[in-house]
């Protein structure tokens, strides 16, 4: 349907680590997915990578 997001990740995402040995995950997936609704997939794409770096 319009306005519908797909996102499709490897389990690279979700499992990346940040120092205190606690995954990324699902929800923070999630979280920066909703928060970049509206944007093209490009943004969400960067979004999504700048989010995992900041995080580990």
């Amino acid at each position: 349907a319009p306005g519908d997001v797909l996102v499709l990740y490897t389990d690279g995402i979700t499992e990346a680590q940040d120092r205190r040995e606690t995954f990324f995950g699902q929800e923070r997936l999630l979280e920066t997915a909703k928060a970049n609704l509206g944007r093209s997939a490009q943004d969400i794409h960067e979004a999504l990578i700048r989010e995992v770096h900041d995080f580990v």
